[in-house]
């Protein structure tokens, strides 16, 4: 098998079964396949660890992007953590949301999901890119960056949730993409 990482049906396995593969090989023994509509059950919806891989490659990447902007905004008064003033703060939420919005809207997976092989797509029609409405729901909460101390908070809860709806949902959506009714998932061929 020459798929991403997920979970799908094994041959030989018992129908309506899926098991996880993890790229290479089939591990654990087989689960009862979610229920989801016929559609739904052709995608690979990518697993949490995946997820968060792609991200951590995202944060690597975007942080060669981000650095000289975060240098910028020193204060030498230390105005915030590290010397970075809100302003900065602001500035740094709206390029992480314009970040989001175009790779998701236009291309449908940020450098990370491309590494790793999977995408956004329209939870419905199972389309990517979902476009930049849908890209600009799900990067809003970037924009949290921007009210000064309350909206860093309020983007560390979403972030909490959404880390605990990826662990414990069946289609493994977060926040974002229950905002925007996407799913991450390996498109289907």
């Amino acid at each position: 098998m020459n798929e991403p990482a997920g979970w799908y049906y094994s041959e030989g396995d018992e129908p309506g079964t899926t098991r996880f593969w993890d790229g290479s090989s089939w591990q654990g023994e087989p689960h009862d396949a979610p229920e989801i509509d016929e559609v739904s059950s052709s995608l690979a919806v990518v697993s949490p660890g995946v997820r968060f891989v792609g991200r951590f490659i995202d944060w690597a990447v975007l942080s060669i992007v981000v650095a000289p902007l975060l240098a910028a905004g020193e204060s030498a008064d230390g105005s915030l953590i590290l010397g970075i003033t809100y302003n900065w703060l602001a500035l740094l939420g709206f390029v992480l949301f314009l970040w989001d919005m175009i790779w998701i809207g236009l291309f449908g997976a940020t450098p990370g999901k491309f590494i790793l092989g999977y995408r956004v797509l329209t939870a419905s029609e199972h389309e990517t890119p979902p476009g930049l409405v849908v890209g600009a729901v799900r990067a809003a909460h970037r924009l949290l960056f921007c009210i000064p101390v309350v909206g860093e908070v309020l983007w560390l809860w979403v972030g909490a949730i959404s880390v605990g709806m990826i662990l414990t949902g069946k289609m493994k959506q977060s926040l974002m993409d229950k905002a925007a009714i996407t799913i991450v998932a390996a498109p289907p061929r």
